[in-house]
């Protein structure tokens, strides 16, 4: 029989033993001492760094490509360490190639540095060897001068190494072996004259004087102990006083033994009278009497729990039918409240519906009862009593209220209609959505009645209304109406930037007039009378300033049309008579005055009545 002294000495001359034959091993191939082998290897979020158990301190120093160091965790005790892709203040690290010197101390003083590359994608991190060639000028001015061969030695997380380690973390002793159980071994290990005397597999029971451990302490043989512990926090000293067999064993046949009663240090059985039934393999039994047992509703198969059902899909699996309800709840009183009730509602809602709620409660104070969501300890949304959802906030005052951004079609699904978007009232057609795909308002906003776009803002501000495309910051596809308000008189004024003023308004001068007005001296310059068409203007009339004119009718002033051929021109090339007056008729030029004033009429001139007129240059066709 082993005892627990013994077990506990012979695990510790065995690691003794392992660091002697690796010591031995080593002074057998070389006097000249080598530098410790330090490795690397990534998992996930974390990077081991490991070195040999001669290793008595550790210090990891992490620089960005810049050179800046951004994490050292000084000097520490042990040979493993794990670094977790964060920063000296716990940060996560950003997506980015660091440099990281490992420097340990061993136990006769000897430091070596070893150095690596980490590249952190997205919170994973792959691990490289580096040259000293391959860290950036801001890297090597950092660290400084480095040992000869100085990469770290990679591990790939792919392969799997059946090793066994003796570590420390610089908390804790550690043994950890590959894979397969752990053998606690005694006899002449290299003429392989062992045997085990302890195992410990790899589901971890452990087994003493066996080979194959059923349960987490497997003894094959006698164990002394001064006393049992048992769940239910009572102590076993002694089964003397319960009925024992003839080889030495205790029988407990036909008794429940109350080990929480003792009487004199020993601990007495409580004797029950024989328990009857039968029951179905895997469901858990209840009494139904006082001595019968029965089935109950519960089953346990494969590790899975079940509640009406003999055979449990999940962990916990309450059955219902499939038009039945099935409650479940936490609380005082789950039928009447206060409570929270969750379940399936195939009966009250109809088959395929759950349900979360939360029961009446009359001392209850508003918001509640509420049905509340939380993250990391923090509540992140409502329900209120009233129906009200809050998002980012506890009191939510509309149907939702929501204190943050809302990210409407993340996706970019919408290819120009009103869905996905922000719609109103039950399929009313009227929304907001903004075309996500190619074309159109592209990443713009655009405005639906009744199923049709009926304003568009593109993605550079230009306002179409009527038009998906607008071309200006305004563009109206139709006519457009501006009002009167409370103001002035209807109209637009024109504002320039340079002289930062309004300089010009198109409107309505009263009810009866409209025209332009100069906001620099002109004012009322050019308007129009609504109701009778008389056009007004107060200063001076420029035709043709472009000096288009070439002898014809047009460009100048025409009278019932352009087409009627009856109008007053002015010749502005060479030739003929430039910069003088033409007045036509039939569009033929009748009477002409010349720029130094001579009068050409190209018909007959009649003068009836008119005693003591002189004519001095006039010329009279025919």
């Amino acid at each position: 029989m082993l005892k627990p002294h013994t077990i506990f000495a012979t695990f510790f001359l065995l690691i003794l033993s392992i660091t002697n034959a690796q010591a031995q091993g080593d002074s057998a191939r070389t006097d000249k001492p080598e530098a410790p082998t330090i490795t690397a290897s990534a998992s996930g979020e974390r990077v081991r760094f490991t070195a040999p158990p001669s290793i008595v301190q550790t210090r990891l120093e992490v620089y960005d490509s810049t050179g800046k160091k951004v994490f050292d965790n000084e000097v520490r005790g042990g040979n493993v360490l794990d670094w977790r892709l964060q920063d000296g203040q716990a940060a996560p690290l950003a997506d980015d190639t660091y440099l990281c010197a490992i420097t340990v101390k061993s136990l006769a003083g000897k430091i070596t540095q070893r150095i690596g590359s980490v590249t952190i994608q997205k919170g994973t991190a792959t691990v490289r060897a580096v040259d000293p060639s391959q860290m950036t000028a801001q890297q090597s001015q950092a660290i400084g001068p480095v040992d000869e061969n100085p990469s770290l030695s990679v591990v790939s997380g792919e392969e799997t190494l059946t090793t066994t380690v003796v570590a420390h973390n610089g908390e804790e002793g550690q043994i950890t072996r590959g894979r397969g159980a752990l053998s606690f071994r005694i006899g002449d290990f290299f003429a392989a004259k062992d045997r085990e005397q302890m195992r410990l597999t790899e589901d971890g029971n452990l087994g003493i004087g066996t080979a194959t451990p059923q349960a987490r302490l497997d003894v094959a043989g006698m164990i002394r102990t001064q006393g049992l512990i048992l769940p239910d926090g009572s102590i076993l000293t002694s089964a003397a006083s319960i009925g024992g067999l003839p080889d030495g064993g205790v029988d407990l046949k036909g008794t429940i033994a109350n080990l929480g009663k003792k009487k004199n240090g020993q601990v007495m059985p409580e004797a029950f009278g024989p328990i009857s039934g039968d029951g179905t393999a895997n469901t858990i039994a209840k009494f139904t009497g006082a001595n019968t047992i029965a089935n109950s509703v519960l089953t346990e198969l494969g590790g899975n729990v079940g509640i009406g059902t003999p055979n449990p899909q999940g962990q916990l699996h309450i059955f219902g039918s499939a038009g039945a309800d099935v409650f479940e709840g936490m609380g005082p009183d789950l039928a009447v409240g206060p409570a929270l009730n969750f379940g399936y509602a195939g009966s009250s809602f109809g088959r395929g519906a759950g349900f979360f709620n939360v029961r009446p409660d009359a001392l209850a104070a508003a918001p509640n009862p509420s049905l509340r969501f939380a993250t990391a300890n923090v509540q992140r949304m409502i329900i209120t009593n009233t129906g009200n959802v809050g998002i980012g906030t506890l009191g939510p005052q509309q149907q939702l209220s929501v204190n943050g951004s809302l990210n409407v079609d993340q996706a970019g699904l919408n290819s120009g209609s009103f869905n996905p978007g922000i719609t109103f009232g039950s399929f009313s057609g009227e929304g907001i959505s903004s075309k996500r795909t190619a074309g159109g308002t592209h990443f713009g906003l655009d405005f639906y009645t009744n199923s049709t776009n009926r304003m568009s803002i593109s993605n550079g501000g230009n306002i179409g209304i009527g038009t998906p495309s607008p071309g200006f910051k305004l563009d109206v596809a139709d006519r457009m109406r501006v009002r009167q308000g409370g103001s002035g008189d209807a109209g637009i004024w024109f504002f320039q930037t340079t002289p930062n003023n309004d300089r010009a308004f198109v409107g309505m001068q009263g009810d009866n007039r409209v025209g332009f007005f100069g906001n620099t001296g002109a004012d009322w310059a050019l308007t129009m009378d609504t109701t009778t068409g008389t056009v007004f203007h107060s200063a001076g009339l420029s035709i043709d300033e472009a000096n288009l004119g070439n002898g014809g009718i047009n460009p100048g002033i025409a009278f019932g049309g352009t087409g009627s051929g009856e109008g007053i021109s002015s010749k502005r090339t060479s030739g003929g008579n430039q910069f003088g007056l033409d007045l036509f008729t039939g569009f033929a030029s009748r009477l002409s005055i010349s720029n130094s004033g001579d009068v050409n009429i190209s018909g007959n001139l009649a003068a009836n009545n008119l005693p003591g007129v002189r004519f001095n240059n006039v010329r009279c066709g025919n």
